[in-house]
């Protein structure tokens, strides 16, 4: 298991934590500045440490599957998160990010 820290989740600045669920391929070649990359088949071994970093999570993946799978982990232990893609968190002001 990768090592995260609270620091992480602070770093960001905003009220928000964004988490890149992609793969790791994808996620070196390109990502949204900030984020904290989780594949979405591991987001489950991070759910306590996610739990205590106390922010909303912003969750994103190319079409919005990925995305949408790790949502349902997350909310399912209480965990305040929304989903999106990719693109459309680039298009997004950057205000409404927290």
């Amino acid at each position: 298991m990768r090592e995260l820290s609270p620091g992480m989740a602070e770093r960001s600045g905003a009220e928000t934590v964004i988490i890149d669920v992609r793969t790791e391929r994808e996620f070196v070649g390109s990502h949204i500045e900030g984020a904290i990359h989780i594949p979405y088949s591991d987001i489950e071994t991070y759910i306590e440490e996610i739990k205590s970093w106390n922010k909303p999570v912003l969750l994103y993946s190319t079409y919005g599957m990925r995305s949408h799978i790790a949502l349902c982990k997350l909310r399912n232990t209480g965990i305040r998160a929304m989903a999106t893609t990719r693109d459309k968190l680039l298009q997004a002001p950057d205000s409404s990010l927290g």
